[in-house]
């Protein structure tokens, strides 16, 4: 597996991972609009290559995903697309379909199996939190 390493100074690194456990735990807790949402997306690993906080990762960051309008890739022709319910259902059951201008495809696999549709629209709830 291809992966991508983003290196950063140990107090940057402590305090990214103090604020994703905080921001985990109280969403565990259901405190949070979208909880359910962030909950899934830890269970099935997403975080190892998308942020939460904007940074640059494997992935694009969720962080002012939804509604954001994005220029893609999909079959060898650029297109853009704006970040809705249908394009991140579709990125998460066909993640090659359309891959953001900028990023590799084949990174990600199909969750077409894991990840139920009620999963989805919990994602998408969370998604829609993250400004």
């Amino acid at each position: 597996m291809i992966s991508a390493v983003n290196v950063m100074a140990d107090s940057s690194f402590n305090s990214w991972y103090k604020d994703t456990t905080q921001l985990a735990a109280t969403a565990a807790a259901g405190e949070l609009p979208g909880a359910k949402g962030l909950s899934v997306l830890k269970k099935n690993g997403c975080l190892a290559c998308h942020s939460i906080d904007g940074s640059k990762l494997v992935g694009p960051t969720y962080k002012g995903l939804y509604g954001k309008s994005e220029i893609v890739e999909s079959n060898g022709k650029e297109r853009q697309i704006t970040a809705d319910d249908a394009y991140i259902e579709k990125s998460i059951y066909e993640p090659n379909a359309d891959v953001v201008k900028g990023y590799t495809a084949g990174m990600m696999l199909s969750y077409k199996n894991t990840i139920n549709e009620e999963e989805i629209k919990q994602i998408i709830e969370y998604l829609q939190t993250l400004k």
